[in-house]
């Protein structure tokens, strides 16, 4: 499926995501996130919010979900990383929690 991500309009659960997943990126051959850690430092009561916006980036083929331990963990493939750093940068200014600096790290490719 071919993503336009020029096209799609992103909301603040849905780059919180983005941006935890491109902080500390781990590609599905390298490990995958669990909702426990996507979810740490969000407040309780928008869980539900980010519940949302998970299974949107989901529907959009953006992010993988893969059962484990009784859970869905999830991941996001690695040739998307740039395509994503760049829809993260473009919301930077409208979002604090977006640190360009952390987004410009550079990762190791298998």
């Amino acid at each position: 499926m071919e993503i336009d991500w020029e096209k799609i309009e992103f909301n603040e659960y849905e780059l919180m995501i983005l941006e935890k997943l491109c902080r500390k990126p781990r590609f599905c051959r390298n490990g995958h996130y669990d909702e426990k850690s996507l979810f740490q430092g969000v407040k309780s009561d928008k869980i539900g919010l980010m519940r949302k916006a998970i299974d949107k980036l989901y529907k959009l083929g953006i992010i993988h979900k893969y059962p484990a331990q009784s859970r869905p963990d999830y991941c996001f493939h690695q040739e998307y990383y740039p395509f994503v750093l760049d829809v993260l940068k473009r919301y930077s200014g409208q979002y604090d929690f977006i640190d360009i600096e952390t987004l410009n790290i550079k990762y190791k490719k298998h």
